[in-house]
């Protein structure tokens, strides 16, 4: 059940199924014998020479860890029939209170003819942002993090961030970024509805 890929100094070079290993694949691995992975992660025996444990787990979509032993957070997107994308970009920000806020962000299609899209993720975010069409929605804003959440998300054009010049009249525009940002509280503090903006270095 091995594949010979050739010889070298007159012996095979064989290529061994998963659970076998050794020059010519005799030598059997029972690394997974005991089926170390969780929900229902697939077991894959390496070579014990090579790596610090002697398996690896492949996790099914939604799971991730060492051992497929963490739930990740599924989110499910849903797009107002007006704005349905072929694919978004979503960026989760974690904010930190010491340190700078990261972001992640990740590409996903939508599924054709569907209104809807599942993400999955394992790191912890606060705020998630939708990328689609030149524009960005505020789809997501939890101060504290609540790992394995189950979100359903509902985008519409209510929830699109303005550009800075929907925002500010031309005087306003005309000044330099420096001087500008010390008035950007203001159309939080006017227009109640407006949920997000962002200019050219600032979201």
């Amino acid at each position: 059940d091995s594949i010979c890929v050739g010889s070298q100094n007159n012996q095979s070079i064989c290529v061994c199924p998963l659970g076998k290993y050794g020059p010519h694949c005799l030598l059997t691995s029972s690394a997974c014998s005991s089926n170390p992975c969780l929900n229902r992660g697939r077991c894959v025996p390496v070579d014990e020479r090579a790596a610090k444990n002697n398996f690896s787990c492949v996790c099914e979509q939604g799971y991730a860890g060492a051992r497929c032993e963490y739930e990740e957070s599924r989110i499910k997107i849903t797009f107002s029939t007006t704005i349905i994308p072929a694919a978004v970009l979503v960026h989760y920000i974690t904010v930190a209170t010491n340190s700078s806020s990261l972001r992640v962000s990740t590409i996903k299609k939508v599924p054709f003819e569907h209104d809807f899209v599942y993400i999955y993720q394992t790191l912890q975010y606060h705020i998630i942002f939708i990328q689609f069409s030149g524009s960005y929605y505020l789809a997501y804003v939890q101060p504290k993090f609540v790992p394995s959440a189950q979100l359903h998300l509902k985008l519409t054009t209510s929830d699109r961030c303005l550009t800075i010049n929907e925002v500010f009249n031309s005087t306003l525009m005309g000044f330099s970024l420096l001087e500008r940002i010390k008035y950007y509280h203001m159309p939080c503090r006017e227009r109640h509805t407006l949920k997000c903006f962002y200019d050219e270095q600032h979201l």
